[in-house]
């Protein structure tokens, strides 16, 4: 069983925050990006942690005016973990479809469709640090 964060979530506005704070610490966003497998690109991290972007994650404004918002850090876990779920049969899984043409370019567009699901599986899977301020 491998202990440990494997990502934190937050909202973009948080997100775009988090890359404020490491600008206005003087240390840039460049020292906190990583190549790691599987992402294809440098990701934001956090102390090694990759920093996902999710707008499902939801804004709330206050009393006062500010925007809040929750940041979650997540253990990804078959066995003990947060882990995704989707219906093995009846057109469950990856779908595509072919939209044809796009008008005066060299491209052919399509649009994908995966639905599924998370289940989490422990108590301590999911963490959150909550009403953090983004505006």
């Amino acid at each position: 069983m491998k202990l440990g964060v494997d990502a934190v979530v937050m909202h973009p506005r948080a997100y775009i925050a988090y890359k404020e704070l490491l600008r206005a610490e003087g240390h840039g966003t460049d020292s906190a990006m990583l190549q790691l497998k599987n992402f294809g690109k440098p990701v934001l991290t956090f102390d090694g942690v990759p920093v996902l972007q999710s707008e499902y994650v939801p804004l709330t404004t206050d009393s006062n005016g500010n925007v809040l918002t929750n940041i979650y850090a997540l253990h990804f876990s078959v066995a003990d973990g947060v882990t995704g779920l989707y219906g093995g049969t009846g057109g469950a899984g990856i779908q595509y479809m072919k939209l044809g043409e796009v008008p005066d370019k060299l491209a052919v567009r399509y649009r994908f469709e995966w639905y599924c699901g998370f289940t989490v599986l422990s108590p301590y899977a999911v963490a959150a640090v909550k009403n953090v301020k983004v505006g």
